[in-house]
This record gives C-alpha cells, sequence and structure tokens, in this order.
C-alpha cells in the first residue's frame, strides 16, 4: 500500500475550502456537515462555490479522488443550482464505496456500492457490523489499525491498497477521514473507497515495460537521454553514467550542463544540430564528451524531436549515444596507415603494380617512369609484355603459367625490361595472383625491381669466382679472428684438405712445428700495423707433410677502416726449398759421402774452437787418410772404392758423438772434429777405438776388404786458434803416423814443431833432411811417438 500526505481540510466553521483541496476531501466535508454546497477560497464573500451536483459530476467523469478542486468548474453565487441534491442522494448516486463508522469501528452509514463490495444485498445488512464481520481477519486488523491512527493523528490519510469486492481482491483509493461532531469532537472515521484497480494495472505494466526497456538500453551498451524542452532537464540512463565514469546522482542536469560536457571545439557543432533538429528531423553528429577522468571519449549522438505540443512546437526530444573512441581511434590509425601506404607507394623506388588477368596494367606507381621512361598514365591499360625483350616474352608466360593454372599463388623471374629511350634494364619480377571467390584468376599484383647493377655484379662476381677457384696460386679468406671463410680450389689440392673440413675452423689448422710464436706474433704486427705481410712458411698438410708456401696476406678494410677480412696469397715453394736444400747440402757437403766438406769443415772447426776457449776444455782435430785404399779401387774398381769409402764414412759418424764432426777432404782423406775433452789422454781411448773400427772387414759384392788408416792429430788451443794451422799440423801428423809404419795415429808436438822449423829454416844452416820441402811435414817429429801404435798391414 501506498500512503499520500494529505493536509488537513477547513471543516471548522465558517465551512470553506482551498482551492488545492482534493476531491476526497471536498466530499468529505459535504457529507460530514450534511452541506450542499461550500465555499472555495479565503477571500469574503465568497464568489466560489463547489456543490454537491459539480462534485458528483466528476465523480462521475472517472476524476482521480486526488484531483484538486480548482480544475472543476466551480460555481458563483448566481449559478449554483436552486435544487440542492441531499445527502442520501450524494451517497447512493457516488461510483464509488462511501462509509462513516463510529469509534469502535462500527458502520453507522454504508452506500449500495459498499454493500455489494461486501457481498450483502443491501446497506441495512451492514449497518451495526464491524470490518472483522465483513473481511477476512488480516484485512479487518489492518483497518481497525488504521482508523485508530486516523483517530489519533486527526488527520486524513489516503491509500492504495488491495481490497476483497465481491470475493476477489481489487485495488482501491482509499480516503480516510476524522468525523467530527458538531462540537469538533471526533466521533468516528469517514472513507472512501474509489476503485482504480485498471489503472493500478496499467501503471503496473507500464512499469514492467519500463523496467524492461531499461534493461534493453542497459544491454545495448548505448547511454540514452531524453530532454524535457519545456523544463530544461536533460536525463539519462545509467549506462551514460557508466559511459563517462559519472556518479548516478548526474542522471539529471540541465542543458547547459550538458553543453559543457561537450569539448570546446565541438559545442558550436552540438548546438547547431540540436536547433536544426528542433526545427523538424532527426540528426546524428560525432563530438567529444569530458569523462570524469578528465580526458575526452568520442560518442556518436543520435537523436530527434518525439513529442510535440498541437502548434507543432516540440516538446520532448531523445536520443541515444555510443562510445567510439576506439572505432575513432582505429580510423585514424587507418587513415594514418592509408596516408603512409600512399607515401610509401609514391616514394618507394620499386615499382608496384596490377595487372587484369591478361596483363595489361591497371596499377602502377611513379617509379614505373623512373625505370621505364613512359609515364604511368601513358602505360596504363596496355600490356607487360609490351615492354619486354622479345626474348624474355615466352619466358614470361612460362613464369606465370602456374599462376594462370593455380597451381602456384606467387611465382618470380628475372627478366630484361625495354625503355624508351632503348637501353636494356634487368628487373626482378615478383608477382602474386588475385582470385576470386572460387579460386579463378581475376588479375595479378607484385613488385618490378631494376637490378641491372646486381646482374653486373653477379657477372663480375662469377668470372671473379672463376679466377678464384681455377687459380694456381691456394688462396684462403678469413674473418679478423682469422676463421676460414672461403678456399680456392689449389689450396684444397695442396693441403689435402676438402672445402667442407677448413670452413669456420681457425688458420691454426695448418700451423707446423717449424716457427716458434714470436714468429707469428711478429706477422701479426705487421698485418695489423702495416695491413700486409709477406714471407715465407712452413704449414702442415691433412697427412701431416710439411710443405713450404711463399705469399702475402693483406687486410680488407671498410669504409670506416676497419679491418672485415684478411686473403691470403701463397705459392708451393716446396720443391723450390727442396731443391734450395740441395744445392746448399752440395756446397757443403761431399756428394758421395753426405759428410761435410772442406767449406763446411772450416765453420765446424771455428765453433770447435770457440766451444772450447768458452768452456775451457779441447777440442781434437784429426787428419786421416785410409791405408790400402789404392789397391782396392785400381784391382776392383771405382764403384766399390766408392762403396768402400762410403762405408768407412758410416763407421767414423758412428763412432763420433752428438756435436763432433766428421768431414771428407777428398779421395780417401777424411778430418774428424772432437770436442769438449778434458786433457790430451782422452785421444789414446778414442783413436784406438777409431782404428779398431775401420780395421773391421767390409764384403762388398762377395769381396772381404781390409783397409786401414793413418791418423794425425792436433788439440786446440793448445795448438793455436787458426783453423788452417790445426789443419796442417793435424796433415804433418798424419805424414808422421804413415812414416812410423801405418794404422795408427800421431798427437802433434807444438814445441818440438817450432824446434824443428828453427833449425831446417835458418839462414845459414843446412838443412838435415833430404826432403826437397823445406818445411814438410815428413821432416817434422814428435815427442809423443811413444803414443803411436803400429799393426801388421793388410
Amino acid at each position: 500500500m501506498s500512503e499520500r500526505p494529505r493536509h488537513e481540510p477547513p471543516i471548522h466553521a465558517p465551512q470553506r475550502l482551498s482551492p488545492q483541496s482534493t476531491l476526497f476531501e471536498a466530499l468529505s466535508c459535504l457529507l460530514t456537515q450534511g452541506l450542499s454546497c461550500v465555499p472555495v477560497g479565503d477571500g469574503e464573500p465568497a464568489h466560489t462555490f463547489l456543490s454537491t451536483r459539480t462534485l458528483l459530476q466528476a465523480w462521475h467523469d472517472g476524476l482521480p479522488g486526488e484531483t484538486p478542486i480548482s480544475r472543476l468548474p466551480l460555481d458563483t453565487a448566481a449559478s449554483l443550482p436552486d435544487e440542492a441534491i441531499g445527502a442520501d442522494t450524494l451517497i447512493d448516486g457516488l461510483p464509488l464505496l462511501l462509509w462513516l463508522k463510529d469509534r469502535d469501528g462500527r458502520f453507522l452509514i454504508v452506500n449500495r456500492s459498499f454493500a455489494e463490495a461486501c457481498g450483502q444485498p443491501t446497506p441495512m445488512a451492514v449497518i451495526g457490523r464491524s470490518d472483522l464481520d465483513l473481511w477476512p481477519a488480516e484485512v479487518a486488523d489492518a483497518q481497525r489499525a488504521d482508523d485508530l491512527a486516523v483517530m489519533a493523528s486527526g488527520r486524513p490519510r489516503t491509500r492504495v491498497e488491495q481490497l476483497p469486492h465481491q470475493g476477489r481482491p481489487l485495488w482501491f483509493e482509499t480516503f480516510k477521514a476524522p468525523a467530527r461532531g458538531h462540537d469538533g469532537q471526533i466521533i468516528g472515521t469517514l472513507g472512501f473507497a474509489c476503485d482504480v484497480n485498471e489503472r493500478v494495472l496499467a501503471e503496473a505494466g507500464a512499469r514492467r515495460n519500463e523496467r524492461q526497456l531499461t534493461d534493453v538500453l542497459a544491454t545495448i551498451g548505448e547511454g540514452i537521454w531524453d530532454w524535457d524542452i519545456a523544463s530544461g532537464i536533460v536525463r539519462h540512463n545509467r549506462m551514460w553514467c557508466q559511459m563517462l565514469g559519472r556518479p548516478e546522482d548526474t542522471l539529471a542536469h540541465t542543458r547547459d550542463g550538458f553543453l559543457a560536457l561537450v569539448h570546446p571545439d565541438d559545442r558550436g557543432g552540438v548546438n547547431a544540430a540540436i536547433d536544426a533538429c528542433l526545427q523538424g528531423g532527426s540528426h546524428t553528429i560525432e563530438y567529444r564528451l569530458r569523462h570524469a577522468a578528465g580526458d575526452y571519449i568520442w560518442v556518436r549522438d543520435r537523436g530527434g524531436v518525439v513529442e510535440s505540443a498541437p502548434d507543432g512546437q516540440p516538446l520532448r526530444m531523445v536520443g541515444s549515444m555510443t562510445d567510439i573512441t576506439a572505432l575513432r581511434i582505429t580510423s585514424e590509425a587507418l587513415h594514418e596507415s592509408q596516408a603512409r601506404y600512399q607515401q610509401v607507394f609514391e616514394s618507394v623506388q620499386e615499382v608496384i603494380f596490377q595487372t587484369d588477368a591478361r596483363g595489361h596494367w591497371q596499377l602502377l606507381n611513379p617509379a614505373w617512369e623512373d625505370i621505364s621512361g613512359y609515364p604511368v598514365a601513358e602505360t596504363l591499360g596496355r600490356s607487360f609484355l609490351d615492354h619486354l625483350h622479345p626474348d624474355d616474352r615466352e619466358a614470361r608466360r612460362e613464369a606465370l603459367r602456374p599462376l594462370v593454372e593455380r597451381r602456384e599463388d606467387s611465382c618470380t623471374a628475372t627478366l630484361r625490361l625495354i625503355r624508351r629511350d632503348g637501353r636494356m634494364r634487368w628487373i626482378d619480377l615478383a608477382v602474386h595472383a588475385i582470385v576470386d571467390g572460387h579460386n579463378r584468376l581475376v588479375g595479378t599484383s607484385g613488385t618490378l625491381n631494376d637490378v641491372t647493377a646486381r646482374v653486373a655484379a653477379e657477372d663480375h662476381l662469377r668470372l671473379t669466382a672463376s679466377v678464384f677457384r681455377h687459380a694456381r696460386e691456394s688462396i684462403i679468406i678469413t674473418d679478423p679472428e682469422s676463421r676460414i671463410l672461403e678456399v680456392n680450389d689449389s689450396f684444397c689440392t695442396l693441403t689435402g684438405y676438402s672445402r667442407d673440413e677448413v670452413i669456420g675452423q681457425n688458420t691454426r689448422l695448418l700451423r707446423s712445428d717449424h716457427h716458434d710464436e714470436a714468429f707469428y706474433a711478429e706477422m701479426w704486427n705487421t698485418l695489423l700495423t702495416h695491413g700486409v705481410w709477406q714471407g715465407e712458411t712452413w704449414n702442415r698438410k691433412k697427412n701431416g707433410e710439411l710443405f713450404a708456401q711463399l705469399g702475402n696476406i693483406s687486410a680488407v678494410r671498410n669504409e670506416a677502416g676497419q679491418t672485415t677480412h684478411y686473403v691470403g696469397l701463397f705459392s708451393d715453394i716446396t720443391e723450390l726449398k727442396e731443391n734450395q736444400r740441395q744445392l746448399e747440402h752440395l756446397a757443403y757437403h761431399d756428394s758421395l759421402t753426405q759428410l761435410p766438406n772442406r767449406s763446411l769443415l772450416a765453420d765446424r772447426m771455428q765453433m770447435a774452437l770457440a766451444q772450447a776457449k768458452r768452456n775451457g776444455t779441447l777440442a781434437a782435430v784429426a787428419y786421416l787418410d785410409l791405408d790400402g785404399f789404392k789397391p782396392v779401387n785400381d784391382r776392383l774398381g771405382h764403384d766399390t772404392g766408392d762403396r768402400l769409402l762410403v762405408e768407412i764414412a758410416r763407421r767414423l759418424q758412428a763412432s763420433t758423438r752428438t756435436g763432433d764432426t766428421v768431414a771428407r777432404l777428398g779421395g780417401d782423406e777424411f778430418v774428424l772434429i772432437y770436442n769438449g775433452l778434458e786433457h790430451a789422454d782422452e785421444c789414446e781411448q778414442v783413436f784406438k777405438r777409431l782404428l779398431a773400427t775401420i780395421a773391421e772387414p767390409i764384403v762388398i759384392d762377395g769381396h772381404e776388404l781390409r783397409v786401414t788408416a793413418s791418423i794425425g792429430v792436433t788439440l786446440c788451443p793448445l795448438d793455436g786458434s787458426d783453423p788452417d794451422t790445426l789443419l796442417r799440423h793435424a796433415d804433418q801428423a798424419m805424414y808422421l803416423a804413415k812414416q812410423g809404419g801405418r794404422n795408427g795415429y800421431h798427437l802433434f808436438n807444438p814445441e818440438r814443431d817450432r824446434q824443428l822449423r828453427a833449425h831446417r829454416c835458418a839462414p845459414t844452416g843446412t838443412p838435415r833432411s833430404a826432403s826437397n820441402r823445406p818445411c814438410g811435414p815428413a821432416s817434422w817429429s814428435s815427442t809423443t811417438s811413444p803414443r803411436s801404435t803400429r799393426s801388421p798391414t793388410r
């Protein structure tokens, strides 16, 4: 039930009604006072009156009980009806339920409508009874409590409630007022009940429809606005508040308050759209509204006039708003993307094209004129084939065949294009198929790229690669960290490595032990300082074999001066180095025995002298001549003699230590140098073993041969430090050994030699020897003759 507070009617004398009094209040006044009319207003004398006839007509016209009497055609004193309607006529003629109760709740007066509503045949059947006798207990108790409240307050009360009517509940608008006696004391309650069941049900349906409409509007996610033009109030739904992040207390505001939310730059456009809409029709406009967070959102506003006055003046406008911020951002991004695409389309160096299914140009960007020399406008509509070299037109058809036959969606080709000036340009063609919904080719799109410089570079690279691959020199390319990037065939042939085995490997893979770290450090220092290194290197093949190279390594630098690669170009000089080694060997070694010759012997003697002085030791220089070699050579021939000399050389080398020297001067003459002797007595053991070794039989081609040796020995630095002198003294001592019987050695005595030389070479003296050589070895004697050994000649 609902209750509306009422002001207390003027029921005391003088009897008057306010123009704002309701029909319920007027009826209560007329019935309780038994009047046929009552003055309206506060003025004296009264000018307007409400008669029972006018009041009864208002009820019959269906006006609600809450209607103010000011809306009724009130009477004046002159227009009051001559015949007044009595209370009984008024009570029975009202189209509503009427009753009067005493203070105990017993009915004193009821009209026929009330009796029928209670299911009683006549009003008399109700008189004297209470609500509890007529209604269910819960209804009766509610009515009694309501009566007591009205009497206690002394004020009328209006409710909309459900009451039983002929066995079923109906909605009534009830009015209860305290009934007063002539003395003004409350004697009971007076009540009216107007059937408003249809109205309540209609209102409930309207509310239900409104709720459904609200739910629908909430689900569509749009903000709804409703502008009452007369009051200037704009109302919104909750979605509008949510869209702008605003509290629900902003659901209603003035038009100016709404316009204050519009972006200043958009406000004029919004006003113009609304004003145009007021002239008739509707509007759709996009503008920005300020969000509660302070930023602006874009909305699309659709609205129009939905209610107008009879004279055509608009009374109400309704519309909806949609947040299109994301759409605007996307649209602006799309616009920017299109602008960027157009900029790229017009400025890109590649030709961007589209053709129809027959290959006729439909779209070309300005790059086409740069490549072909033909204006775009002049080219559109022509065939692509018209611009190709005649020899390449068939190749173009073959390249596009998979697209036409729908076996592929894209293809590429490199073709020749004939410019307008007759020059030829190489182009890369990349084509994509454009198909319809049935996968039928309706056109193509793609790009053309001028690759004339690339083709020329590729030709140059092929030529360079051919030179690189087939060069006789070994070529290797590395990165700055010496990782191998490329090698040619000559490199693989020389090293034994395949290309795949060395790519990515460090050049240390080829290093041998021939060079120390200092060598490579110097190489790198030269490369880093000068950018180039030249020289010889010894490297190792895959099978471990050493080989020599002569070449250079060059640094390749970029425009910034940074080294990006190293390129090495080498020639194999292994054979040359071997020839050189052999020549050097021949220059310093005997060709038959491979022993050092006279030239190398001089160097070895200098080294022996230096070592003896440095270490404080002795070096023995022995001059050896074979005994009995000539007969062998004469009897068995030079070949056997040579083989005999080779074997003797081998035995001499086997009898020496590392650091000692065995040399051949020629024929059957040899020189030996023994280093590191502590004293002269060591010679006896050394040369005894040596003589025994030489005297061992030698078998050549079934011939057992025996030879011996005569050895002359001198010691340095006891005998000076001149190699020629030492060799001469050893030679002299060897002659003495031969004179002493051969197969022995003789140690040269420097002191004895000086004495003999002084005696034999005196100016006035006569030589004691029959020798023709004034200073020959045969005339020299040794004080160390007891050390000479002899053995029978064989």
